[in-house]
């Protein structure tokens, strides 16, 4: 296999505690026999690393204290991402097709926006989603599925980005990459469902305001950059496609991997500081669902840390081992202060003034 000289990840900031539902082994057992009753994975290889992986484990930690049912479909959409991701995106053979796989993605948002439509009959990712969506019915109000299908809708658009810049070729520029970023992988959706999880809902009223729009946007793109720096030597060796922040980072700006890690690990850990700042500032003063939402996605931007320290989906990958510490409590020394220079986050900076 060849080495990819990917450098050691640094101790990303991140003082939220690491929480983990009660729970959660049981959320993951049930998640395993989903994926088998509705055969989402064929390959043996990657139904193998999928067990290894416990994805269970991860939604377990995002929402620590959720609704044990709502938590079932919480995990089970996840688990339908991680699948997705493995079948189609990244390294699958739609991947590098976008006018194939634009085709079959808006066959999929259809089947979320009306399960009861059997479209793609027999496809298992159609009647996972379907089934999915269904079981929402039960446990979530007409606004917050309407929030989830649209996110639903907006992450699988981006990945025919994704695939058209693989196929031509392309490593986006920092600043695309960055906007497209937020979207790409699948947070949103993930996001949408977190008062789901939990039993309640968040009035749209707060949901609006650019406090929380700015912290939903800020997780995504924490959770995502962290991903892009667990995943890039992975992402390499499977495919190779400059998909990623450090291979964005070492085109624009002539970087080498390890100037380009150094760089990311310092952008986000800026991020980080302005998200804690707003997270604190809606905790003071929001009511009590939308002071629950904001802990959530500061528990996703942990509970992504620690998954990732340890998950066989990144560690293993040629001589990657677990790194000791994912994320540390202590804010770096000499950490920049002020917006990061991209302008699609710029204005993160101003909510709350």
């Amino acid at each position: 296999m060849t080495n990819v000289m990917t450098p050691p990840i640094p101790r990303l900031y991140c003082p939220i505690p690491d929480l983990v539902h009660d729970r959660a082994l049981d959320l993951n057992v049930s998640t395993m026999a989903w994926v088998q009753r509705l055969g989402l994975y064929r390959d043996e290889e990657q139904y193998k690393r999928l067990v290894r992986l416990q994805p269970g484990l991860l939604a377990a930690r995002v929402v620590p204290d959720g609704d044990f049912a709502a938590m079932g479909v919480f995990v089970d959409f996840h688990t339908w991402l991680f699948a997705l991701d493995d079948a189609y995106c990244d390294e699958g053979e739609l991947g590098r097709k976008p006018g194939e796989l634009a085709t079959l993605f808006a066959k999929l948002v259809r089947a979320a926006e009306v399960p009861s439509v059997p479209i793609l009959a027999g496809n298992p990712f159609s009647e996972s989603l379907r089934d999915i969506r269904t079981r929402l019915g039960a446990c979530a109000t007409d606004v917050q599925i309407g929030r989830w299908v649209e996110a639903v809708r907006t992450y699988l658009s981006h990945q025919i980005w994704e695939a058209a810049n693989r196929v031509q070729g392309v490593v986006p520029t920092l600043e695309e990459y960055a906007l497209m970023r937020i979207h790409n992988g699948a947070m949103k959706s993930s996001i949408m469902l977190l008062d789901v999880a939990g039993a309640y809902e968040v009035p749209a009223a707060e949901m609006e305001t650019a406090e929380v729009r700015a912290l939903v946007e800020m997780c995504a793109t924490l959770v995502g950059w962290d991903n892009d720096i667990y995943s890039h030597r992975k992402e390499t060796l499977r495919c190779g496609d400059g998909q990623n922040l450090l291979d964005v980072l070492v085109r624009e700006n002539m970087y080498s991997l390890h100037e380009a890690m150094a760089d990311a690990a310092s952008m986000r850990d800026r991020i980080m500081v302005q998200f804690l700042r707003l997270r604190a500032l809606v905790l003071d003063g929001g009511s009590e669902p939308v002071r629950r939402f904001v802990g959530s996605l500061g528990s996703w931007v942990r509970a992504n840390l620690e998954f990732s320290r340890t998950s066989d989906r990144y560690v293993g990958v040629d001589g990657m081992d677990e790194v000791e510490r994912a994320c540390t409590d202590s804010r770096p020394d000499a950490l920049a202060e002020g917006p990061v220079p991209i302008t699609p986050f710029e204005w993160w900076w101003s909510a709350g003034k």
